[in-house]
């Protein structure tokens, strides 16, 4: 009884110096204490890695939205949409400007289907196969990453980011487009969005670990939802500029610019000091964080609990 007794006095007595941080450390090492953490805050080049990076998750979202405003509805109650007039006729010259099809729909001059002349299993497979080029990205994009960075990663992403967006800007324009077109139509477009599908893989593998790794830990759970909002951000903005712009090849050529954008950014920022410290480079690792906190920051500490870890 009196050994009971004795344990419950010395449990109301931690209970009552929980306010205390040195009696916290003892009781609960994994807290530590205010003392054993060095300072850790981020710099203004830290936000800056974080927007850049952000842009590979935004096209992202971007190119998943993109399919949307930039198609034509079908027609209420049919399998079909409505790319050419019902009255209208292909001439018999097989003349230029209808590329000797029937001319297009004028309501919907600037939507992918029409003005490419697709078959709706066409439309089907263009906003689809997407995920085929992710999945392959993100299988190989692990152990890229791994062996080359983040930062080399998200560059990567971006190349072909590029070149996917490219395979779709470069489709021939719609009054142009003749039945022996198709067969060069098919394979830009599946080739684009395989492209860009293993970009966005590359980017799953990649950006998300980077901001969390550059971040401290007392923002790592803020810093871990920017890779999700700027998905989303991507999304919105491809419906919003794709309703306004009415024009696919215009949002192509965005995308581009973006991509490019992205690239040339990429170069600016640092690798994190997590892969230096995987790869023994402690010299690097001090230099990478050095950019990432403030002047006053604990860079060898935070660095040497990384080693630790």
């Amino acid at each position: 009884a009196l050994a009971g007794l004795s344990r419950s006095l010395s449990a109301a007595a931690l209970f009552f110096r929980a306010d205390d941080p040195a009696t916290m450390s003892e009781t609960m090492p994994l807290l530590g204490s205010g003392r054993d953490q060095p300072k850790d805050k981020v710099s203004g080049f830290f936000w800056l890695c974080i927007f850049v990076s952000a842009l590979g998750a935004f096209n992202f979202g971007f190119s998943l939205g993109y399919s949307s405003p930039t198609m034509a509805a079908n027609i209420g109650g049919q399998n079909k949409t409505l790319c050419v007039l019902p009255d209208a006729v292909a001439p018999d010259d097989g003349s230029a400007g209808s590329g000797g099809l029937a001319p297009l729909n004028p309501a919907n001059t600037g939507m992918l289907n029409c003005d490419l002349r697709l078959s709706s299993d066409m439309v089907g497979w263009f906003g689809s196969v997407v995920n085929i080029g992710c999945l392959v990205g993100a299988l190989m994009g692990g152990k890229f990453v791994d062996l080359v960075g983040k930062k080399m990663g998200m560059a990567t992403s971006f190349v072909f980011y590029t070149a996917g967006w490219l395979c779709l800007a470069l489709a021939p324009k719609g009054e142009t487009v003749t039945e022996e077109d198709q067969t060069n139509i098919v394979v830009l477009l599946i080739a684009s969005r395989l492209i860009v599908g293993f970009a966005i893989g590359i980017v799953c593998c990649s950006v998300s670990n980077y901001q969390t790794e550059i971040a401290t830990t007392e923002i790592r759970g803020t810093i871990g939802t920017v890779f999700q909002l700027a998905i989303t951000i991507g999304l919105v903005v491809a419906y919003a500029v794709g309703t306004v712009l009415k024009d696919w090849r215009v949002l192509s050529y965005i995308m581009i610019a973006t991509s490019v954008a992205g690239f040339v950014l990429t170069v600016i920022l640092v690798e994190t000091p997590t892969y230096y410290m995987l790869k023994g480079d402690m010299a690097s690792a001090l230099s990478a964080q050095r950019r990432l906190r403030t002047a006053d920051s604990d860079v060898t500490g935070a660095v040497n609990l990384l080693k630790d870890g």
